[in-house]
């Protein structure tokens, strides 16, 4: 089959060819529309990779919400216990006359200590919560010494023995639970 200018020669078999030209017209087309498929497929794959990339920003920023979270849990109850031997402190060494008053500002520190205890109970492993129910039973028990008599410095430390190996347990614990290394608690002894 000879072209004479840029048209098909008139013969048997220019059915044919033009057969084989409209088969071959959608491949033409489709190499013609390849960059814009190209670009939608790089549309595409972008955005697979920012949804990706969003979503471990999510996950990151979640993890970090979660362990400030439990970092001010931890830290609540720490703190507040240590108010509360503060104040368990001052009870044991008062006069018999004074610890009335004393006892009711012990007991000032009770809702905020239980409500620390309470989401330590809900939300953390179960290592901090036995942890943190021995410091409670301990700070009772320190609490109910103090009311009894009137106690001496050097008698009052010896006495605190069981709260201190309780913080210093509650202590380890509520480290670990945030990822912080481990320290030797002697100081607290």
């Amino acid at each position: 089959m000879k072209l004479a200018h840029g048209t098909l020669a008139r013969s048997a078999a220019a059915p044919l060819e033009q057969q084989r030209i409209a088969y071959a017209r959608p491949s033409v087309v489709l190499l013609r529309m390849s960059p814009a498929i190209a670009a939608l497929v790089g549309a595409g794959i972008s955005a697979v990779v920012a949804i990706l990339v969003v979503g471990l920003q999510h996950v990151s920023h979640r993890r970090q919400e979660r362990e400030r979270a439990t970092s001010e849990r931890l830290a609540a109850l720490s703190g507040t216990a240590w108010s509360i031997t503060v104040a368990i402190g001052r009870l044991a060494r008062a006069d018999s006359a004074d610890k009335p008053t004393l006892a009711d500002e012990v007991d000032l520190f009770a809702e905020p200590f239980n409500m620390a205890l309470a989401r330590i109970e809900l939300l953390d492993n179960e290592r901090v919560v036995r942890a943190a129910f021995a410091l409670d039973k301990s700070l009772i028990e320190l609490r109910d010494q103090a009311r009894e008599r009137v106690w001496s410095n050097p008698e009052w430390r010896a006495s605190r023995h069981g709260v201190s190996d309780a913080v210093v347990r509650f202590l380890r614990e509520a480290r670990a639970e945030v990822g912080s290394p481990p320290i030797e608690f002697d100081f607290l002894q």
